[in-house]
């Protein structure tokens, strides 16, 4: 009787532990959008691929139809280190221009040896360029603040950002506050990408960092954003908001009291309020957007927010292990006027330019750009199966 009841006791905990992974996988499946069929809505081409090899993570709106792109070689940068990536570098695109020809920008008084850009911010209030870059072993992640210069357009460089709250390779995107001593920044990641990058992985502690940075996010949010503040002189950070599971994309209300933030794995824009007196952050409320979303811009007289999705993230991982495997990107348009409900979106189907991590538009024209791509950016229109 006793091994009866073992064997009853053992087939029920397999049957519990099958049925315990089948959850687990099937959710997984179900977030990466892994056997979705995507209807292309898109036709696109490339251009800027002489200048831009090195990607096309970020744009931000400058004026006049002209916005900044931030170009770091971030794939081989996280995979293999610093030492396999080119020299990154920021550009200007002209919406406006019937051929878009990228011009790299020279940049005044810099002397860091290598600037990698990631996420980007240029403030009409301040006239400043904000950017992210990873040097890892040469200085970290750190906030690089620039001034616009004019005639011909150029940078300036004024000052760097660093706390231990953001570690190599762990932040994303960032806005100004409300002022120039006051910014706010993303963490794609909790803990340190290894020096040599995620395939060269050496110690026991980095093989559970990554490990943990790769699974635990779907699941429980662990991620933060962190406030960093200008008084007497030196910067301080502190974590604000609630935690994410993987924060991406950042963008601000033309008052600079409303924030939102790209969640990837809830797939939602994440909506705060801003606290007057402290610069914390007020949790509002969570905007569906069906795809996990990248980088987000917001139009400052209309209120409406455009940014990158990733319609499968089972795609993105594929093409994250092998680059010739593409994996479809587009672009999401929330309505201010419609509450931010019933997104616009419009997929493309990756054969041009893999994924995508931000999206601008100029009349009929759709602008994308691409974290990994070695294609510059891609110029789209809707196609005629397109309402």
């Amino acid at each position: 009787p006793e091994q009866g009841m073992a064997k009853v006791l053992y087939g029920t905990m397999g049957a519990v532990a099958i049925g315990i992974l089948a959850i687990f996988f099937g959710y997984v499946l179900h977030i990466f959008n892994a056997f979705t069929a995507f209807t292309p809505d898109l036709s696109c081409t490339s251009v800027g691929a002489d200048v831009m090899s090195t990607g096309s993570e970020d744009f931000t709106i400058y004026r006049n139809g002209i916005v900044f792109v931030s170009s770091g070689d971030l794939y081989p940068l996280f995979r293999d280190g610093i030492e396999a990536a080119e020299h990154g570098k920021i550009l200007t695109l002209d919406l406006t221009a019937e051929d878009l020809n990228p011009t790299v920008l020279e940049i005044e008084g810099y002397t860091k040896p290598r600037l990698q850009p990631h996420g980007m911010y240029y403030s009409n209030k301040t006239n400043r360029l904000l950017v992210i870059s990873h040097a890892l072993q040469l200085g970290g992640s750190t906030v690089e603040i620039f001034e616009v210069l004019n005639d011909p357009i150029r940078l300036k460089y004024v000052e760097s950002v660093s706390s231990p709250l953001f570690p190599h390779g762990t932040i994303n995107d960032l806005v100004e506050g409300t002022s120039a001593d006051e910014i706010y920044i993303t963490k794609l990641r909790q803990n340190p990408i290894p020096l040599k990058g995620m395939a060269h992985a050496h110690t026991a502690w980095e093989i559970i960092e990554s490990i943990l940075d790769r699974t635990v996010p779907i699941f429980y949010a662990l991620t933060r954003i962190v406030r960093c503040s200008k008084d007497s002189g030196l910067w301080e950070c502190e974590n604000v908001g609630r935690r994410g599971t993987a924060y991406n994309g950042i963008a601000v209300s033309k008052d600079r009291q409303t924030y939102y933030v790209a969640d990837i794995f809830t797939k939602s824009v994440r909506e705060f309020d801003r606290n007057p007196t402290t610069g914390a952050f007020k949790y509002i409320r969570d905007i569906p957007a069906v795809h996990c979303l990248d980088n987000i811009n917001l139009d400052e007289e209309s209120g409406d927010i455009i940014g990158g999705i990733i319609p499968s993230m089972w795609s993105f991982v594929r093409h994250w292990g092998k680059r010739s495997i593409p994996s479809p990107g587009g672009v999401i348009f929330f309505s201010k006027s419609k509450g931010y409900k019933s997104p616009e979106i419009l997929i493309h189907d990756g054969s041009v330019i893999s994924s995508t991590s931000v999206a601008a538009f100029w009349g009929d024209k759709i602008v994308l750009g691409s974290a990994f791509s070695t294609e510059g950016v891609a110029v789209c229109k809707r196609m005629n199966n397109t309402k």
